[in-house]
């Protein structure tokens, strides 16, 4: 709603207005200092060097402001004490500093031209109100406060309540949310009438107001001819003669066909010409399908300005949608030229356009799923990534899956990022791009059954998952909606956990150092504390070298050493706090805002799971402990396939159910169902507790427990024995770690975190004793 006409706008600024009115909104500007700066050096009254040396620039700032106060004061004086408008000294410095920022900065010589030509008519102004506003207005509605005139906060601009989503053109959006041009002719031809009796035809003719006898020359409308004579005989219908020749009019709409004609003699004080033009153009949208103004007026020989008037008043009363549905790449000439469609019609044309796009798609084998997959999460020969982007790129990939916190660096990382460096995944960690920790409950505190609660034993066989801290709303949900049992979670606990855990509640983040000070326990203590708590999901660290350092023996061993020689001596923990992953405090968010939250959520976790497995369909949540359940997806996906951001149909085979698929992941899923190539004979070994360790869920087989150590192999998307001879193992030594099937990388990595002294005892630099069941990590 606006308090003045549109049009007065283009009178607020005037030629003989435009230069004083400029001069006192340039004094609130940035502008109008900086070049003050400028000019007050270019004259000397500034010096940039004293005493043979660069004078800071924040001195020079206050020198430059303490000149502008004496020789300018209204500028440096409070604008409320001022009345009026500033009087502008004649002094050398402002007229040079004026002249700059209005010929230079602001160009108005320019800016009078363009009044001028306002003034005299030589430029015609238009004034349009739309439902979206113009590309060309983009940068006024995000302008910089000092724009502005008034001095008025940010936040309280009706600028800043327009909304620009979705205001893009169409050459920018792609084909993301196009329509199927068969689809629009199936419709077209679907609602198009097909007669059978005059008393069809009597219906046609009262819900289109005219209909013109040029369209019974077509094809299709031949056999109209004679219902309409009938029609004529029995007095249920005449013809009119119009500008364009002539049109069929059933009796009844005599009065509103005769106004659009201009033939006096039927008009009448209910019919009015603007009420036979909204009920013609309500009749023939219902027909027609998508349309434009000049095409509709063309066919019914009304003027194209009254049907594009009605058609926003129809707009505005949510019966049609205007957009861009056929002529896509085409520019607009003007509004006569946009398309309208009647909102029944878009939605079947919607429907049949998601219908096409689906049938595209033939679906792909589990084995070639499979195969796929491999490359699409790095683990195909050539596919891997590298750097800290790459880590990064694996981990949103990753996000969300619970894997054993010794496989993440050993297995998981460092099959898909080429020379993988721990030092990538801190770097992420520290600067607050990725999260980590255990987000499903510990069975220790979870169970409701009443049972005795289980001791909480830290192992490298935790349980964690990495999060990115931007997108990460789906693990807030999953977080806030688990209950803590505070008794079965002290009898879970030890007491220095315990003692750490309230030390974390009552100060917050800190180091293991602020924590052995304030708790009087050793390092050792505070050291299994915290990894009792990780290991609960209660607590988690700012970067990963905390987890790394605990699990680590040989680094425990080695500060161990160093405390008993040099007693006096701090040995420098690792960079970054620990903190309580887990707030048991309930959230006090009003029920909209709630709901409003939780969809979000429910998105985040769509986004992932589209993220890890290109193509998500139910079965892939069988190993997913931190998603939510395919029935809460479900309405999600349909959203937003609904939006044009994902794609929906069949594209897996042997599996029930519906499926979606990103974009990207369709194109590539359908090249590599076609493409035959020498990778298919490649081997790939994958880890057990790697999520796609999907043995028995996509492809047939007996799937490996994820424990650590144990490798699960790919040829060719079929699953292979892990052993080298290719014979199984004896069921005595199915439990026992292997290292080699493994790169060397990841087997120099399981030597280091085992004391030199113990190797043979593991089987590690040791021929293979098959009579020892010893792990490799001992609980």
């Amino acid at each position: 709603q606006h308090s003045f006409p549109l049009s007065d706008v283009f009178h607020f600024l005037t030629l003989h207005t435009v230069q004083e009115l400029l001069e006192q909104a340039a004094l609130d500007s940035p502008i109008f200092k900086s070049r003050w700066t400028w000019a007050a050096g270019r004259s000397l009254q500034l010096l940039r060097f004293q005493k043979g040396k660069k004078v800071a620039p924040q001195i020079l700032r206050t020198r430059s402001d303490d000149l502008l106060a004496s020789v300018f004061p209204q500028v440096a004086a409070c604008i409320e004490n001022i009345q009026g408008d500033r009087e502008i000294p004649d002094h050398p410095l402002v007229r040079e500093v004026m002249k700059d920022v209005l010929g230079e900065a602001m160009d108005l010589p320019g800016l009078k031209r363009v009044l001028e030509g306002i003034a005299n008519g030589t430029i015609h102004c238009v004034a349009i109100d739309t439902t979206a506003p113009s590309q060309f207005a983009h940068e006024l509605l995000n302008a910089n406060p000092y724009a502005f005139l008034d001095d008025a906060p940010l936040e309280e601009r009706r600028a800043r309540a327009v909304s620009m989503r979705r205001t893009l053109p169409a050459s920018m959006q792609g084909d993301a949310g196009r329509l199927d041009p068969a689809a629009i002719a199936v419709v077209r031809a679907e609602c198009w009438p097909e007669l059978r009796d005059v008393h069809e035809m009597h219906d046609l003719l009262y819900q289109v107001v005219a209909l013109p006898v040029d369209l019974l020359q077509q094809k299709e409308n031949y056999s109209w001819t004679a219902l309409l004579q009938r029609l004529e005989r029995s007095g249920r219908a005449r013809i009119l003669e119009n500008r364009a020749g002539g049109c069929w009019v059933a009796t009844e709409n005599l009065p509103a066909a005769a106004s659009l004609c201009s033939e006096g003699e039927y008009v009448t004080d209910t019919v009015t010409y603007r009420s036979a033009v909204m009920q013609l153009v309500q009749g023939w949208l219902q027909i027609l399908g998508p349309v434009t103004s000049n095409s509709l007026a063309q066919l019914l020989s009304v003027p194209a300005a009254d049907v594009f008037s009605k058609l926003l008043e129809l707009e505005m009363q949510g019966t049609i949608l205007r957009g861009t549905f056929e002529n896509s790449v085409a520019p607009l000439a003007s509004n006569f030229d946009i398309e309208w469609c009647e909102r029944r019609l878009l939605q079947r044309i919607h429907r049949l356009t998601i219908g096409n796009l689906r049938k595209q798609i033939e679906p792909a084998s589990a084995t070639v799923y499979m195969q796929w997959v491999l490359g699409w999460q790095h683990l195909a020969p050539q596919s891997q990534l590298s750097g800290e982007q790459g880590v990064l790129q694996a981990l949103s990939q990753l996000e969300g899956f619970e894997a054993p916190a010794i496989e993440w660096e050993q297995s998981l990382l460092a099959r898909r990022v080429t020379g993988y460096d721990p030092r990538w995944l801190d770097q992420l960690c520290l600067s607050g791009a990725v999260g980590w920790g255990r987000v499903s409950p510990h069975p220790a505190w979870s169970a409701g059954d009443g049972s005795a609660p289980r001791r909480v034993v830290p192992t490298g066989m935790s349980p964690i998952t990495f999060y990115l801290r931007e997108t990460a709303l789906w693990m807030d949900a999953v977080l806030e909606s688990q209950s803590v049992d505070e008794a079965k979670l002290r009898q879970s606990l030890s007491p220095e956990a315990q003692q750490i855990r309230t030390r974390l509640e009552d100060r917050g983040a800190c180091f293991v150092e602020e924590l052995q000070r304030s708790t009087d326990l050793t390092t050792e203590q505070v050291e299994h504390a915290l990894w009792e708590l990780t290991a609960a999901g209660l607590a988690a660290a700012d970067g990963f070298d905390q987890l790394r350092a605990i699990m680590d023996s040989r680094r425990k061993s080695a500060a161990y050493v160093q405390r008993i020689k040099e007693p006096g001596k701090r040995v420098r923990s690792a960079a970054g706090r620990w903190y309580l992953l887990r707030n048991a405090a309930t959230s006090h968010a009003a029920p909209s805002q709630k709901a409003r939250l939780d969809d979000q959520a429910l998105e985040s976790a769509a986004w992932v799971l589209l993220r890890r497995y290109g193509v998500v369909f139910r079965d892939l949540l069988k190993r997913e402990t931190t998603m939510p359940k395919w029935r809460e997806l479900l309405g999600v996906l349909r959203r937003l396939e609904a939006r044009g951001e994902v794609r929906g149909g069949r594209f897996v085979s042997g599996f029930s159910g519906e499926q979606y698929a990103l974009p990207e992941a369709v194109e590539s899923l359908r090249l590599a169902r076609t493409r035959k190539d020498a990778t298919t004979a490649d081997t790939i070994a994958v880890a057990a507790a790697d999520p796609m360790n999907l043995v028995e869920i996509v492809i047939p087989g007996k799937r490996e427990s994820a424990i650590s150590g144990r490798v699960v192999t790919y040829r060719g998307g079929k699953s292979e024995s892990e052993t080298a001879s290719g014979t199984p193992e004896p069921a005595s030594l199915a439990n026992r770690p292997r290292t080699r099937n493994l790169p060397p990388r990841q087997v120099s990595a399981r030597k280091a975190l085992i004391p030199s002294g113990e190797r043979r005892r593991h089987g590690i630099d040791a021929p293979p004793d098959r009579g020892r069941q010893e792990r490799l990590f001992p609980a």
